[in-house]
Order: structure tokens, then sequence, then C-alpha cells
């Protein structure tokens, strides 16, 4: 199974999920995500939306990144070619707050796990007052970035 998806990245809906941090590493953006929307998309090429458990969203030779409409990063100087804007966002369980994200990259994409389960309903964290599907333990785990899988390990390390 392939665990890598490059195409077809705006068929990915972020804006239900839930993520803690993003981590920033020269122009090198991650953001591991729990509960991201595919449909019409490799991983579910039917017009449902399922949603992926666990899933990391990762984007290359960034030249701009917004958040919430705010310029957190201009890399722009210099910078020629081919670029593309990714639309991301979702729920910061750090601050139960909502945020949109704009980035401006060379190249995104999608990597799951090799055990990423996917539902047509929601994967709800456990938080204040919410009823999860989810075990803490899995979640904290996935999180701290403990294993992470090789080949993003060696682009972040």
């Amino acid at each position: 199974m392939n665990i890598i998806f490059e195409d077809k990245f705006d068929e990915i809906d972020t804006f239900e999920a839930f993520f803690k941090v993003f981590f920033l590493k020269g122009d090198r953006l991650l953001i591991p995500y729990i509960n991201v929307g595919v449909s019409n998309h490799p991983l579910n090429p039917s017009e449902e939306l399922l949603h992926l458990d666990f899933c990391y969203v990762i984007c290359l030779d960034i030249a701009l990144i917004k958040c919430n409409s705010e310029i957190i990063l201009d890399n722009t100087l210099g910078k020629v070619g081919t670029y593309d804007f990714v639309y991301l966002g979702g729920t910061n369980l750090n601050e139960n707050v909502n945020v949109e994200y704009q980035v401006l990259c060379r190249k995104a994409f999608i990597q799951i796990l090799e055990n990423t389960k996917m539902l047509a309903s929601f994967w709800i964290p456990p938080r204040q007052n919410v009823i999860s599907n989810m075990s803490s333990f899995q979640i904290e785990s996935f999180f701290s970035l403990e294993d992470l899988p090789p080949n993003i390990s060696q682009l972040f390390s």
C-alpha cells in the first residue's frame, strides 16, 4: 500500500482536523494531524468524505506562510519557478482555537501510517467536555514525534 500521496492535494480537508503544533525547519513544514478528511482521492476514490485517524502533512520549499491571514514566514525573495498555495487548517488542541494556514510551496504531500484507519464519522481526540473515540496514549505518542517515519525524520532532523 502506498503511504505517500502527492497528487490531488486539493481533495484533502484539514479544516475539521486536529493538530497540536507545526514544525518548521528551514523551508520545510510538518503538521501531524488527526481527522483529516479525504474524498475523490487515491486514499478514498468515493465522493463520501472519510476521515483518517493519523497522518502527516508535509510542505517543501516554502516561499510563504500565512496564519489567519497574517504572514508568519516570507521567504519569497529569490524564489523562482512554480509554487502553489496549499490551504490547511484545523483546531489547535493546545490552544483550542481554529487556525487557517496558507502555504505557498513547491511541493506538498500527505503521508499516512502503516496502520492508519478511515471512518465516515469523525475521529475525536480526548478534550474537556467531549466524548472521544481515540486513545490518549496513542495521541500523545503521535504528537510527540518519537516514532516519525524515517523519510520524515530525515527531513526534520
